[in-house]
């Protein structure tokens, strides 16, 4: 077998070939990091809640993710923050988040009460500010799943309450934080269905698939393969050898 060296055609490979197969590694990681995940949650539906602590935030992010909690404190009515445009049962509606204030008095927590059936025109009529007193709930830690896009600096310093389509958890933290003036815990608490002061609060299961990462790994793979493939052949005599069999 003779090679036939062409500088183009191996910048091209030594270029493609590790992309693709980085590309794949990256997958196959993904895959394996929701399996994991996959599995924590599974072990999160038996457990019973433990009182909230900010030593918490020394765990990894993911690692928080569904960790059953309780929560005493007071909410703060008139910070209250809409998350609009949310479907239930075919129905446009608003989760309604708000800060509750720890027992304490060591910072502040976010708090989803639930989902509300309200359109634009009534906020602030169809939901009272009375202040509920202080309150002990269970909830669930949420971590959404990917990058949410940042939020425009107007939307988070607008009067109460705030409305907004999509959430940044950590761009409305660090706001919030600021306007408040107290540290508040990084993460949404979504509070359990029939707690003091829930609302509608049937939570959507969280669901964790790895297949489809494993098949695009599998894609990558195969692309990495056929360039390779294809340099081989063009690089070489194997294609005269193929003409000879076929002749």
């Amino acid at each position: 077998m003779k090679f036939f060296f062409d500088w183009q055609r191996t910048f091209v490979t030594i270029i493609l070939f590790p992309m693709f197969c980085s590309l794949g590694i990256w997958q196959l990681d993904r895959a394996e990091e929701k399996r994991l995940l996959k599995n924590l949650l599974e072990e999160r539906r038996g457990l019973s809640a433990s009182i909230f602590s900010w030593k918490v935030m020394d765990d990894h992010q993911q690692s928080l993710q569904q960790l059953p909690i309780q929560v005493t404190g007071t909410f703060l009515p008139d910070s209250r923050i809409f998350l609009t445009h949310r479907i239930r049962l075919g129905k446009v509606g608003s989760d309604v988040v708000e800060p509750m204030i720890l027992s304490d008095g060591s910072g502040a927590v976010l708090v989803n009460r639930g989902w509300i059936p309200q359109s634009i025109g009534e906020w602030g009529s169809s939901l009272k500010t009375d202040q509920l007193g202080e309150l002990t709930f269970t909830g669930k830690i949420h971590v959404p799943q990917g990058k949410a896009p940042p939020l425009l600096s107007e939307k988070l310093e607008g009067p109460w309450p705030l409305k907004l389509r999509t959430v940044n958890v950590s761009d409305l933290v660090e706001k919030l934080s600021d306007r408040l003036g107290i540290q508040v815990f990084p993460h949404i608490v979504r509070i359990d269905p029939n707690q003091a002061g829930g609302l509608e609060a049937n939570w959507p299961q969280v669901q964790v698939r790895s297949g489809g990462h494993i098949g695009y790994a599998l894609q990558w793979f195969a692309m990495a393969f056929v360039t390779l493939a294809v340099f081989v052949f063009r690089s070489t005599n194997l294609n005269q050898s193929f003409n000879r069999m076929d002749a």
